[in-house]
């Protein structure tokens, strides 16, 4: 259209009905005239749904005898594909809020007092865990993916710094060496190879797949394998341990910090994208030693944090009291244990430092059983006892 007579246009019509091919060509280019013309004076038409779909324009309409009238009278105004007004969501609404539950995110069973807090793993949401270098991050991201994976969530495991066979065996002990009835099962290693077998084939059937990526790996690469496992696999539940080890800087990034900005920024788009829920363990910085991790304590800026729907961080618990930590002792039927050893090595405080959908935050006493190699919660009556 010459500007001469778009001119004449706007000055001859309060409104300009706009009829291509209803095709995708003919779509751009209706696109392109309302830009010229002006957006806010366009009107769209497209086919009627219940013309035959041989009908690509007005033309062919007027030559079949068609009510062409009745496409004009839906026309609809132009649209921005990221743009949307209420009524879109008007539906959706509604049955949300008299089916809250039905929108509550997946539960992790062994962990009852974090969910009470969390309200469960909420697709399209990133977790950050983080916590001191050796104090158990991935043994609890490995027991929070065993608890999904046991309701039927498809799982991807990306172990960038812990071998797959030692995560693997982590997560076997910790799904088939626990406690019935006040007893141990037999340590795997003690098992003959027939019931060994037979658990393999238990752990087999669990939904679990794993990334063959170990250490620096670039991140675009990773996404790729991700976009197979949700598209393909429809996994909906990633596990990434962790995000230090996976970056590098050797690509496109000199800056370490930049680095990482780059990949959050890249897993919250996947997330939200793919409608899934990614937990994404990451590093903190050096603190004084004996100082509890904050929301301010992960690596790098404060993009991942900001960028994360949830923060997650393990500490060691602060002093239990004698009464507490023995009523944890006689709650699980484990050994008893001296407030000593609990504040060292038995006793994490899982923090909630940032719950975007719930919004309650908070701490969880987590006492770890070595022979299991998973943590308990007791949220009631020992866990609430310890933070009084």
């Amino acid at each position: 259209l010459h500007h001469s007579l778009v001119e004449q246009l706007n000055n001859a019509y309060e409104c300009i009905y706009l009829w291509f091919d209803n095709d995708e060509s003919g779509i751009a280019a209706t696109q392109k005239f309302a830009k010229k013309i002006g957006m806010n004076k366009c009107r769209f038409i497209r086919n009627c749904d219940h013309w035959p779909k041989s009908i690509k324009d007005a033309n062919d309409a007027l030559r079949h005898g068609l009510d062409l009238s009745l496409a004009i009278a839906q026309a609809e105004s132009p649209r921005h594909d990221k743009i949307v007004n209420f009524a879109e969501f008007r539906n959706i609404i509604f049955h949300e809020l008299r089916n809250p539950h039905a929108y509550g995110g997946t539960q992790c069973e062994s962990l009852p007092g974090l969910m009470k807090k969390l309200r469960g793993f909420r697709r399209g949401e990133l977790t950050l865990l983080t916590g001191h270098t050796g104090g158990g991050k991935t043994t609890l991201a490995s027991q929070i993916s065993i608890g999904i994976a046991d309701q039927g969530i498809n799982t991807l495991w990306g172990s960038f710094e812990v071998k797959i066979t030692k995560l693997i065996q982590k997560m076997i002990k910790q799904k088939f060496q626990q406690r019935f009835g006040g007893k141990y099962r037999p340590k795997l290693e003690d098992l003959d190879d027939s019931k060994l077998m037979a658990i393999f084939d238990q752990f087999d059937s669990l939904p679990f797949h794993f990334l063959t990526f170990h250490g620096a790996t670039n991140v675009e690469i990773v996404i790729e394998a991700m976009t197979f496992a949700s598209q393909v696999l429809d996994v909906d539940f990633f596990v990434l341990d962790n995000l230090q080890f996976m970056i590098s800087t050797t690509n496109k990034f000199s800056d370490k910090f930049a680095a990482q900005d780059e990949a959050v920024s890249l897993f919250r788009k996947f997330a939200t994208d793919s409608n899934c829920h990614i937990l994404l363990v990451v590093h903190p910085r050096k603190e004084i030693p004996g100082t509890p991790l904050t929301i301010h304590s992960v690596y790098g800026g404060a993009k991942a944090t900001q960028e994360a729907d949830n923060v997650l961080i393990l500490n060691n618990a602060p002093q239990i009291s004698t009464a507490v930590v023995q009523s944890y002792a006689q709650k699980n039927d484990v050994p008893q244990i001296t407030t000593t050893t609990a504040t060292t090595n038995k006793f994490k405080s899982l923090d909630l430092a940032k719950n975007r959908e719930a919004g309650e935050l908070g701490s969880t006493i987590l006492m770890f059983d070595a022979i299991s190699n998973s943590y308990i919660d007791n949220q009631s009556p020992a866990a609430e006892g310890s933070r009084n």
